[in-house]
């Protein structure tokens, strides 16, 4: 039987997110701190995911070292952030066959065989949300309409848009082009005189390339 006075920490977290990951471990290990309540921590252990679909523990060495270390302790293994570990009944599946007293800092007296079914519903959901899109899709291919159109004509609407937005400049900034001006010296230009942007502010360098690039 595990024993409730030892825990070891689970934490975890995605590299991707520049600058960002040591502060988002930090508030996992407040969030341990807080769910122990000054009861024992033997051992924390951190896992940097760089990139995401790792969920299975193969794919989670340090997942693995927790488990064993608290398995060799008689430990229970606070996880910091369930996430979304709760749709993935295979990920506590494999969880709940190492039989280790799991906890979960982020969602406080749910046990593993709770989280257990809430994902095995998840997934059920999930599978029958695609079904629902794919036969969406296919019944609207059978119509004849063409995947894709709204966004289509969505972007052309766009586009006249920008275009009417710049019709009172477009010719200064085609003279000023084929004169040869920079960017930087047409956006000058503009500004000298008063003339506002589409969006109703100063030119810049970047403005003017765009409103080019869209002139043609």
């Amino acid at each position: 039987m595990n024993n409730p006075a030892v825990f070891i920490s689970y934490l975890r977290e995605h590299r991707s997110r520049q600058g960002q990951s040591e502060a988002v471990l930090e508030r996992q290990r407040e969030a341990v701190l807080r769910h122990l309540d000054g009861r024992d921590l033997l051992a924390e252990f951190t896992e940097i995911e760089f990139s995401k679909g790792q969920r299975t523990l193969a794919a989670r060495p340090k997942l693995q070292e927790a488990l064993a270390c608290a398995r060799a302790n008689d430990a229970v293994l606070v996880i910091a952030k369930l996430g979304r570990l709760a749709r993935e009944a295979s990920f506590i599946n494999e969880l709940m066959a190492h039989r280790i007293a799991i906890e979960f800092a982020d969602k406080p007296g749910l046990n593993i065989h709770y989280i257990q079914n809430f994902a095995i519903v998840a997934e059920q959901e999930a599978a029958e949300t695609r079904r629902r899109i794919r036969e969406g899709l296919g019944a609207a291919k059978a119509r004849g309409m063409t995947l894709g159109a709204h966004g289509k004509v969505l972007a052309a609407q766009n586009k006249a848009a920008a275009l009417a937005g710049l019709a009172p400049v477009s010719d200064r900034l085609k003279t000023m082009r084929d004169a040869g001006f920079s960017i930087r010296t047409i956006a000058d230009s503009l500004n000298a005189e008063a003339i506002s942007s589409p969006g109703g502010g100063r030119w810049h360098a970047s403005s003017v390339h765009k409103a080019l690039k869209r002139l043609g």
